[in-house]
C-alpha cells in the first residue's frame, strides 16, 4: 500500500479520528524525510538528506537509545504503511540544568523539537495547530524515566504561531555576525596569529574534555543566586552529544556535495589549563548553498560558534557577564578574544564561508569583543529561528520571570 495516498478525505483537525503517533515504520520514516527534505536538504538532493536522516538517527549520540524521536499527526484508523502524514516534527532529549532556588541545581530533561512540516496539499486545514496542541500534553509525560522541565523550539515563521500553543520566544534571541571575506591563503598560520599566546586548533578528540569542564563551570554559574524577577534559570548543557550531532551534520554534507574534504578542525582555543585562563570556541560549517560568490539574497554559508566558553569569566555570583558587577575581563583576555576571533575568520575563509555567527554572547564577550577593534554586526531576530519555551515549572516565560542560560547555537535543533 502507498503511503499517504492522494485522497480525497481531509478530516476536520478536531476529528477523533486523528491523533499524535511516534511509531513509524521505517518506510515512513523514509516518506518523513523525503517530506522534510522540501525545507531543509539545502545543498542535499532529497535523497541524500533522506541518507543523512537516517545516518544521524542510527548513529549521532544525541539521537541514539530514544534521544530522537518521530512524531505524526495521522489517521488513526489506518493500518502502519498505509497512514497519512498530515503533519509531522522531531523531538531530542536534552539533558538540562534547572535552578529554582538559589544555591540549588537539579538535572531535567528539556525535549527539543524540530523540522516541523506539513506538506502543501494539507496546509491550511489547521493540522499544525492540533499536532503542537497534542504535543504540547504529550511531551509533559513522555519518556516516564524522564523528569521533564520543559521543550523548546526554534521558529523560523516567528513569534506569534507558537506562542499560542504555549512555547513563549525567550527574550535573549540575537547573535553578532562577523564577516569573513578574503584569502585564506594569505593568512599567517593559525598558530602564528598571536605571538606570546598558545592558540591550538581542536579536534574531535579534545571536545570531550572540554565540554566537561564547560559542564562544571555551568553547574557552578547556575548556582549562583539571581534577583530581580527571575523565579527559575534553565540551561541546555553543552555536552559532547550535542556537538557531535552538529559535526555529524556537517561531515556529512561536506561529503556530499562535493567538497571533496571534511571538516578536521572542530573549534579553537587560546590559553593555558594551568592558569585557568582558557577561552576557546566549538564550531560547526553550515552550507546553505554551494561554496562561491554570493549571488542576489541567497542565505550566507555560515561558520556557527556552537559555544564560546571564556575561562575563569565565572566568578561567584557571576554567570560570566557584567551583570553590573563592573567585571570587564583583562587585558589578557582582550588579546585572546582577538585570537580567538582570527581563528574564526581562518576557518571561515578557508571552507569559503561569508561570515562566522556567535549567539547570545555574554556582556563579557560583547566587551571583549569590542575592545579587539572587531566591530560585529549585532541581530535581534525577530522572524528565524526565534528559541521559544514552553515551561512546566515555576514562572512564566512570558512575564520574564524564566532565564534562559546561554541561548548559544549548540542546543538548536
Amino acid at each position: 500500500m502507498a503511503l499517504s495516498p492522494i485522497s480525497s478525505f481531509h478530516p476536520d483537525s478536531e476529528s477523533p479520528l486523528l491523533g499524535l503517533r511516534n511509531d513509524p515504520t521505517p518506510k515512513e520514516r523514509r516518506h518523513i524525510w523525503t517530506l522534510m527534505s522540501q525545507s531543509w536538504r539545502e545543498t542535499l538532493t532529497a535523497e541524500q538528506f533522506v541518507e543523512q536522516s537516517d545516518h544521524m538517527f542510527t548513529t549521532a549520540p544525541l539521537a541514539r537509545n530514544g534521544g530522537l524521536t518521530i512524531w505524526f499527526l495521522t489517521d488513526t484508523t489506518r493500518p502502519p504503511d498505509g497512514r497519512p502524514v498530515f503533519c509531522s516534527c522531531e523531538t531530542y532529549r536534552k539533558r538540562a540544568l534547572v535552578s529554582s532556588d538559589p544555591g540549588t541545581v537539579s538535572e531535567k530533561i528539556i525535549h527539543g523539537i524540530a523540522s516541523v512540516f506539513t506538506e502543501p496539499r494539507y496546509r491550511r486545514r489547521g493540522y499544525a495547530a492540533r499536532m503542537m496542541t497534542d504535543l504540547a500534553v504529550a511531551l509533559k509525560t513522555w519518556q516516564p524515566d524522564c523528569d521533564v522541565a520543559g521543550s523548546v523550539l526554534y521558529s523560523d515563521i516567528g513569534k506569534g504561531f507558537y506562542a499560542g500553543f504555549g512555547w513563549h520566544p525567550l527574550a535573549n534571541n540575537w547573535h553578532v555576525e562577523i564577516c569573513a571575506y578574503g584569502d585564506a591563503s594569505s593568512l599567517p598560520e593559525i598558530e602564528e596569529i598571536a605571538v606570546g599566546l598558545t592558540v591550538k586548533r581542536l579536534c574531535e578528540d579534545d571536545l570531550a574534555q572540554l565540554c566537561l569542564d564547560d559542564e562544571a563551570m555551568v553547574r557552578k554559574a547556575m548556582a549562583a543566586s539571581k534577583g530581580g524577577e527571575i523565579k527559575s534559570r534553565v540551561c541546555v548543557i553543552p555536552d559532547l552529544n550535542h556537538m557531535r550531532w552538529h559535526h555529524s551534520k556537517e561531515e556529512f554534507t561536506a561529503a556530499n556535495f562535493g567538497a571533496g574534504r571534511v571538516p578536521t578542525f572542530k573549534g579553537v582555543l587560546v590559553g593555558d589549563k594551568a592558569e585557568g585562563n582558557r577561552i576557546w570556541a566549538i564550531w560547526t560549517h553550515r552550507w546553505y548553498r554551494r561554496p562561491g560568490p554570493l549571488d542576489g539574497a541567497g542565505t550566507r554559508n555560515t561558520l556557527y560558534v556552537l559555544r564560546l566558553v571564556v575561562e575563569g569569566g565565572i566568578k561567584d555570583g557571576d554567570d560570566g557577564g557584567d551583570g553590573g558587577k563592573g567585571y570587564h575581563g583583562t587585558q589578557q583576555q582582550v588579546e585572546q578574544m582577538k585570537a580567538l576571533v582570527d581563528a574564526m575568520r581562518f576557518e571561515a575563509m578557508a571552507w569559503e564561508l561569508d561570515l562566522v555567527k556567535i549567539w547570545d554572547p555574554s556582556p563579557l564577550v560583547m566587551n571583549l569583543l569590542s575592545r579587539t577593534g572587531v566591530s560585529p554586526n549585532v541581530w535581534q531576530r525577530e522572524k528565524e529561528e526565534i528559541a521559544s519555551l514552553l515551561w512546566y515549572g515555576p514562572g512564566n516565560v512570558d512575564e520574564g520571570e524564566v532565564e534562559w542560560v546561554g541561548n548559544e547555537k549548540y542546543a538548536w535543533c
